[in-house]
């Protein structure tokens, strides 16, 4: 989940993470401000106190729910070890079948649309952009991060132009936000650029836009990336709005139309609200309305799809139980795009996989954002690779979350970790379509087994910190 690692580790491991970040005040002098571990903490005290005083209820909830879940989180590889009981029977995944599993087991109903893939940013952003200039009726974006460099900058100022023509709307998570801010970009910005300190104010600052930025109760985040435009298009997907993502790192988001554009419109409507103090004082936001959101096809070139989503305060885990089902289910192969994977279930699942004859590969970072999440990574990796599955090294830092399983694939904003299959506030798309799945192989994991480096027992081992694996359980 990028940024906010290291700032978890702050609170969980201390110096174990690396965390005495830097970031350029003045650029062109090489003016150099320190954000010590402390000022983390303090951040992370002061985000809890807010969440809980503009929505004591939901904050409490949230709350109680993240421990039960940690908790669980820490005895799942004790309750793998005793004996639990696996699914059964599971369809081969990329089936109808398999499709109809999931459907009884509720995990959101199936919808439609027209998908087309968007890898880095050069392909992204200029499509966006263009989206964003071109709407008619309203604008809806949020991210996790939205950076103040000098490219994210230079987003807001179209935000900013197009929020004089229509209504436009940005929600951003808090904490991922300001703690991007403390952070400079791999590549350096241009002479005598000044980031301004928060891109919250910067967005407001001589526009017609509504700004909220979401609360982090107990270091909670919203991970989501959703772009909505005139209800008509929606981009989904990894990436943020910063240099890192324009330029730097390997990503992708997905461009959607048709009738699932509905459903993503309603899971941003959701979070806007949940942003709002009134709705959560007067509990409004504690009895949603349920919307009856029309799924039927509307044209020639749209393929079913599932909306899946992560969110501990509302008990949402569909994406780790259609994860966890495929993963059971698979019979031929299990392939896995992420910059993540931790957890003993997940990693339990893969094991599983790999014994019986599944065809496991893993394509991880070969240079992290988290030096902490690089080692976790290794850790897992080696008791894997010692299995049988095989993993991969993208040669600079990759931030894509995609898998194929199967003739089933995902992809979406949660990466393979306890934080978005459990936790966050996530949101993925699925899909058996031919379609779908051909997209995620021909565009990202052909390409990308080609450009990665197989990992080797003997470099996983010596990249791995097994201390860390109980700590790598809650990330």
């Amino acid at each position: 989940m990028s940024r906010l690692y290291p700032l978890l580790a702050v609170a969980v491991a201390g110096t174990l993470s690396g965390c005495n970040f830097q970031k350029s005040g003045t650029i062109a002098e090489g003016e150099i401000v320190q954000f010590p571990p402390v000022a983390h903490g303090r951040m992370m005290v002061r985000a809890t106190a807010g969440a809980v005083l503009a929505d004591p209820l939901g904050s409490t909830v949230a709350g109680g729910r993240m421990l039960t879940r940690r908790t669980l989180s820490q005895m799942d590889g004790v309750i793998r070890m005793i004996g639990m009981p696996t699914p059964t029977g599971v369809p081969e995944p990329g089936s109808e079948a398999f499709e109809v599993y999931l459907d009884q087991r509720k995990l959101s109903s199936r919808t439609w649309g027209k998908v087309d893939l968007l890898v880095d940013g050069n392909e992204f952003f200029p499509e966006f952009i263009r989206s964003v200039e071109g709407a008619r009726s309203s604008v809806d974006s949020q991210v996790f991060i939205f950076d103040n460099d000098d490219w994210a900058v230079a987003v807001a100022d179209v935000f900013k132009r197009k929020s004089r023509e229509v209504p436009t709307r940005i929600l951003i998570d808090n904490m991922g936000s300001r703690v991007a801010h403390m952070i400079d970009p791999e590549t350096r910005q241009p002479a005598g650029f000044h980031p301004p300190p928060f891109i919250g104010d910067y967005l407001r600052d001589g526009s017609e836009i509504e700004f909220r930025a979401n609360m982090n109760p107990f270091f909670l985040a919203d991970h989501c990336k959703i772009h909505i435009i005139d209800g008509r298009q929606a981009f989904i997907g990894g990436m943020n709005i910063g240099r890192e993502y324009r330029s730097e790192w390997h990503d992708a988001m997905m461009k959607l139309e048709g009738p699932v554009v509905l459903q993503l419109a309603h899971v941003f409507k959701r979070h806007w609200q949940r942003e709002d103090w009134l709705r959560n004082w007067t509990l409004r936001n504690a009895f949603p309305s349920r919307k009856v959101i029309p799924t039927i096809r509307t044209a020639a070139d749209q393929i079913p799809l599932r909306v899946l989503r992560t969110d501990v305060a509302t008990q949402r885990e569909s994406i780790a139980q259609a994860l966890h089902l495929a993963i059971s289910g698979a019979r031929r192969r299990v392939w896995i795009h992420t910059p993540y994977l931790t957890g003993d279930e997940i990693l339990g699942d893969l094991t599983a996989a790999v014994r019986r004859g599944v065809d496991v590969r893993v394509i991880i970072p070969g240079t992290n954002d988290s030096g902490l999440m690089h080692a976790v990574n290794f850790t897992g990796a080696h008791g894997l690779i010692r299995e049988g599955a095989r993993f991969y090294s993208y040669p600079k830092m990759c931030h894509l979350k995609a898998c194929l399983i199967d003739g089933w694939g995902m992809f979406g904003s949660a990466n393979f970790d306890t934080l978005s299959l459990r936790l966050n506030r996530e949101l993925n798309v699925a899909s058996s379509s031919d379609r779908f799945t051909g997209l995620l192989e021909k565009r990202i994991f052909l390409p990308d087994f080609g450009k990665s480096a197989r990992i080797t027992e003997a470099r996983a081992y010596r990249e791995s910190l097994p201390f860390l694996d109980a700590l790598g359980n809650q990330l």
